[in-house]
């Protein structure tokens, strides 16, 4: 009896293990086969390798289009410019270059945000073809890129025409165009005789009118023969001068190789080198001859500021004792050297006081000193103020 029922329970043991071994075997069955992923679809990561799933031919996420400038636009170096555009998905901070010939050339600005800036081309910038480009600081795969042509800015003088004769004692309008931004200009005669200073033009042109003095004064370099108009940018140096040649006759004739006008120059009055008087500049010298000025008088044969002449100060045939430090101020002799003054009064055992010399010993207005007076009724002796 013990035999049969131990047979028993080996029996349903096993039949137990046998069980959970088929529920196993269910349980980790393989899902149908359209469920399952081919073989061949099944790739390797390599570690730290892009992933198989970006698409490298999809577009950048966000664009840039620049607005302004135009394409092909050209820009004049040493000018300010604008550049505009508009920016969708990640370009809300870009860096904006300038490119010439592959190169990165000039950095108009990094980390700008505000869709716009402006730029000024360098002076020393070269002429040619450029790229100019906004960049995503996010993703330089966002850009837009725009052509401009960088020209150097220039001047170009119209009148006078190169060998034109001008001639003295007339008015010349000197006239130019120009490209770019020159800004104020001056406008020589040679390269030191300034005719005008700081003239502005407008819509690529300019122009100045040159009176052309008889005499020529002030141009000491100014004879006839061929001269040379320059006009040169003030804001702008990187601009070339623009130059001409051009002829100078002299209207009435040539004294030393220099124009003069021998009608109206007192120091070449009538003809060359004939000064008029002792003092030219007292003169006027009209129709080739010498004519006193009305505010001047005629002292003898010559003609004479009483103001100012140290001959004829006041009146006529009045000296100012110029050897003592004296000269003509207003019609009257002052003392214009004091040093000078000191040392005559000193050499004559006196002091100055003003425009006297004094002996402060005895001089009851200058006692002891300059300007100490005595009380009325007291004497100096001695330097000092006493009662008679």
């Amino acid at each position: 009896m013990k035999k049969k029922s131990r047979t028993a329970v080996r029996v349903f043991t096993l039949t137990i293990l046998i069980c959970v071994l088929a529920l196993s075997c269910i349980a980790y069955a393989a899902p149908p086969a359209s469920t399952q992923k081919p073989a061949s679809q099944v790739q390797a990561v390599p570690i730290g390798g892009p992933s198989p799933l970006i698409n490298r031919n999809a577009p950048p996420p966000g664009t840039i289009t620049i607005t302004s400038p135009a394409s092909g636009v050209t820009w004049y170096a040493g000018s300010r410019y604008e550049i505009q555009w508009t920016c969708t998905g990640s370009c809300s901070l870009v860096d904006v270059t300038l490119w010439y010939g592959g190169v990165k050339t000039f950095v108009v600005g990094t980390g700008i945000g505000s869709g716009r800036t402006s730029y000024t081309v360098p002076t020393n910038a070269a002429a040619g073809s450029y790229e100019l480009r906004v960049t995503s600081d996010y993703d330089t795969g966002v850009e837009a890129r725009q052509p401009v042509t960088v020209v150097l800015p220039s001047i170009t003088i119209t009148t006078p025409k190169p060998n034109e004769q001008l001639s003295t004692g007339t008015q010349y309008t000197i006239r130019w165009t120009y490209t770019g931004d020159p800004g104020q200009v001056d406008v020589y005669q040679g390269e030191q005789g300034i005719i005008a200073r700081s003239v502005a033009g407008s819509m690529g042109q300019g122009s100045v009118t040159w009176s052309i003095s008889d005499s020529m004064q002030g141009y000491d370099d100014v004879m006839p023969g061929s001269h040379k108009i320059v006009i040169k940018s003030k804001s702008n140096p990187s601009i070339p001068a623009s130059s001409v040649l051009f002829n100078l006759v002299c209207k009435y004739g040539t004294c030393n190789k220099a124009c003069k006008d021998f009608q109206s120059d007192p120091y070449s009055c009538g003809f060359c080198d004939h000064r008029c008087g002792k003092t030219p500049s007292a003169y006027n010298c009209v129709n080739g001859s010498c004519v006193c000025k009305p505010t001047n008088t005629m002292c003898g044969s010559q003609c004479v500021d009483l103001n100012g002449d140290n001959d004829n100060c006041g009146t006529c045939g009045t000296k100012c004792a110029t050897e003592k430090g004296f000269r003509c101020v207003k019609a009257a002799c002052a003392v214009s050297d004091p040093q000078k003054y000191q040392e005559w009064c000193t050499s004559l055992g006196l002091i100055a006081c003003g425009n006297n010399c004094v002996d402060c010993k005895t001089d009851p207005q200058n006692c002891g000193r300059c300007g100490n007076r005595c009380p009325a009724g007291q004497v100096c002796s001695g330097s000092k103020c006493v009662s008679q």
